[in-house]
């Protein structure tokens, strides 16, 4: 018998906390360092959002709440997907979480099946790919490349998509690229994800840098485009765009009500 499951091992991690530690430890020796690790705004959460947290707790409004997540806030939220995106999504379709990472794991444990393949930005965000030995999918890393800006064409995941393929992730703005994908870009993958892809096939949009963007960019999701909508699920967050990296707040917008209630019940096992 072993203290920790053989499953555990299958977790991976993300090794921009792992060397914090050593990052603390130099600057406590006296060194100035510049911090590339973490995705951290160089500025500090407004000041109005402050007064209204610190107003918040003076209401007391520090206990349990609906966990699919405040009804105002979840309209806001929708309010401001519709306005972005052009979408009529609805607060049912809305689930706060503790950050916008919980759903990257989540999207996973909820969708997936032993063997189905999972197709991911390589290099990308870390964690997208931590969690798919753990659940028992299939790897399938989506290559990108420096001479095409770090990013993609329809071409390249079509070569990816097989009759296994059960979950794309895509991250535009980009992290750690700072790609932006453009209409002509988006319009391909689509095309692609409309002729080889079942509807039971969900496409994870990791849209947390939204308002990150530099050069005159523009974000543009890809659940805007036509028949998007139906299988895209949308996740955001406050972290970057107000720098409120402690407060872990993040959501995500699902095709309907169901699927945002399934998400809803694993918030309930996981929190006390």
């Amino acid at each position: 018998m072993t203290l920790f499951s053989e499953k555990v091992s299958l977790l991976g991690t993300e090794n921009a906390f792992q060397i914090g530690p050593l990052i603390k430890s130099l600057e406590e020796a006296g060194h100035q360092v510049v911090k590339c690790n973490l995705g951290e705004p160089d500025f500090n959460l407004p000041e109005y959002i402050k007064e209204e947290i610190k107003r918040q707790i003076d209401l007391n409004n520090t206990h349990y709440c609906d966990p699919q997540g405040l009804l105002p806030f979840r309209k806001a939220i929708a309010d401001q997907i519709n306005e972005t995106r052009g979408l009529d999504i609805s607060p049912d379709q809305v689930v706060v979480f503790p950050g916008a990472k919980p759903p990257i794991g989540l999207a996973q444990q909820i969708y997936l099946n032993q063997g189905d393949e999972v197709v991911y930005p390589s290099p990308g965000f870390p964690i997208y790919e931590s969690f798919i030995g753990y659940v028992g999918a299939v790897p399938v890393p989506l290559h990108l490349k420096e001479e095409e800006g770090f990013s993609f064409r329809g071409q390249d995941l079509e070569k990816l998509i097989t009759e296994k393929t059960k979950l794309i992730y895509l991250n535009f703005p980009s992290n750690p690229t700072g790609a932006v994908a453009t209409k002509e870009q988006l319009e391909e993958i689509v095309d692609v994800i409309d002729r080889k892809c079942p509807e039971e096939v969900r496409i994870y949009s990791d849209e947390v840098y939204e308002y990150i963007l530099f050069d005159g960019s523009k974000h543009l999701s890809i659940a805007s485009m036509k028949n998007m909508a139906k299988r895209t699920i949308i996740v955001s967050g406050l972290s970057k765009t107000f720098a409120w990296t402690g407060g872990r707040v993040g959501y995500a917008v699902f095709p309907d009500p169901q699927e945002a209630q399934m998400f809803k019940l694993f918030n309930i096992t996981l929190q006390r």
